[in-house]
């Protein structure tokens, strides 16, 4: 190992371990990134088999040190390997699983390889890394995607985000809608950029040609709630320009469940008398999403226009039938709550439930509620469940659901769950901030009632 002597890589290097581990040299930098592992399995330290790729400028043959391409672990024993040579690729083949926070040390002699004419590696490769510097894969999702679909990562769910990094001065993307229409806000280097729609005849959309050439951040988020139409992603395409490791993903996560005000419903709009038009949903600026931004903190958002508790006469299904899906308009879908675990859940619900005259029996409206929070509670021991409510509710609304969701709060905490608690929304206040379509909240709403919880959920888990 120690014959082996450091140096600058003059070729294009990668290593792929069994497609779920990517280690990445560009110049002196090295990434190690994750692809379909869960974190449930990171924490376990789980091993993988792996595949070490060293792509040459030309075809390549075997040298005369071809046998002497070796790779240790962190007790300097050797790892054994399987190498093999197609056309301008090294394949270096560990027959053991490498491990997951441990040190490897591979060293490929200069002349290892060498074309036709015998030209070598101008120096030695020595790659030295360690499997606990992961960072998350590109691109990099964040809400309920479903991979099972070949065809790509099919989302609905608003808020549902894909992000990515690369470095070139063009960047589209490959996605269309099988249902619908979705429409996406586009967010490059944290400026704002025109929105995309997606459509069942949508192929590979520009987003945009006039970047300056260098490393750019790019996200995707899903404006448009599922009852508008879903999207299957099937990759960012960036002509001219190389794919680079995302950030990290950020350490503080929340669950938001709740009906349109959560949706973003018409927010866009200012003409209350308008009905609902897909463009001008954007759960972007919601109040939830805005919170999350605020608090540096990822979000899965599970929220559906005019949904209830619980079902009605004038809505068949309550959130509850929807909850546990990994599609919100795919029934036979269910949800991995073991794979991401929130600090904070905020539910928004009740004015679906209040539009009936009379209004619900507290009973029976108490013993909904509670399903609900006991549902979250039993996915999520450990995190703060915030129940909210007003905004849109009526005078007698208001006190109905102050009088029964605080109930519902109670029995929880007299129960044992010190972890949970209520939170009023004061009404929206129209001759201020105008209102969206169907006078469902304006942005400025929004954007009002996301500091108040975002001052709420910093009050209540110490954050800064």
């Amino acid at each position: 190992m120690k014959k082996c002597i450091s140096s600058i890589l003059i070729i294009s290097l990668i290593i792929l371990f069994s497609s779920n581990i990517i280690i990445r040299s560009e110049t002196q930098t090295t990434y190690l990134e994750i692809i379909k592992i869960t974190p449930s399995n990171l924490q376990k330290q789980v091993s993988v088999y792996s595949a070490i790729i060293i792509k040459a400028d030309y075809p390549i043959i075997k040298g005369v040190s071809f046998g002497l391409i070796n790779l240790w672990d962190s007790k300097n024993a050797k790892v054994p390997l399987k190498v093999v040579i197609k056309s301008d690729t090294l394949i270096i083949q560990p027959s053991i699983k490498l491990e997951y926070l441990s040190e490897y040390h591979l060293c490929v002699p200069r002349d290892a390889v060498s074309d036709s004419r015998g030209k070598t590696f101008e120096k030695p490769i020595l790659l030295t890394f360690q499997t606990s510097k992961l960072v998350p894969p590109s691109p990099q999702y964040m809400g309920r995607f479903d991979f099972s679909d070949k065809a790509g990562a099919v989302l609905d769910w608003p808020g549902s985000t894909i992000r990515g990094r690369f470095k070139g001065n063009t960047v589209s993307v490959k996605m269309l809608a099988t249902d619908g229409e979705s429409w996406f806000q586009v967010i490059i280097d944290g400026k704002t950029f025109p929105p995309i729609r997606v459509t069942n005849k949508s192929t590979e959309i520009l987003i945009s040609n006039k970047l300056k050439m260098g490393p750019h951040k790019i996200e995707l988020i899903k404006r448009t709630e599922a009852s508008v139409g879903n999207a299957i992603f099937r990759g960012f395409v960036y002509k001219n320009g190389i794919e680079l490791p995302p950030d990290l993903f950020l350490e503080r996560k929340i669950e938001f469940i709740g009906d349109s005000i959560m949706c973003g419903y018409g927010n866009e709009s200012l003409d209350p008398t308008r009905k609902f038009t897909p463009r001008n949903e954007n759960n972007y600026y919601s109040f939830s999403s805005v919170a999350a931004r605020q608090l540096r903190a990822e979000q899965v958002t599970v929220a559906k226009s005019g949904m209830g508790i619980f079902p009605t006469k004038n809505v068949p299904k309550g959130i509850l039938d929807f909850y546990s899906r990994t599609v919100c308009e795919v029934e036979k879908n269910s949800w991995n709550f073991k794979s991401w675990f929130p600090h904070v859940v905020v539910i928004n619900m009740c004015a679906n439930d209040l539009k009936t005259s009379p209004f619900p029996s507290p009973k029976r409206f108490v013993e909904e509620y509670l399903k609900l929070i006991k549902k979250v509670r039993s996915n999520y021991v450990n995190a703060y469940i915030i129940c909210t409510y007003g905004i849109r509710l009526s005078v007698d609304g208001e006190a109905y659901a102050k009088k029964n969701i605080e109930a519902a709060v109670e029995n929880m905490k007299v129960h044992g769950d010190k972890k949970i608690v209520s939170f009023r929304f004061p009404p929206q206040d129209t001759k201020k901030n105008g209102a969206g379509e169907e006078f469902h909240p304006s942005k400025a709403t929004h954007q009002e009632m996301a500091n108040m919880l975002a001052e709420e959920i910093k009050k209540l888990l110490n954050w800064s």
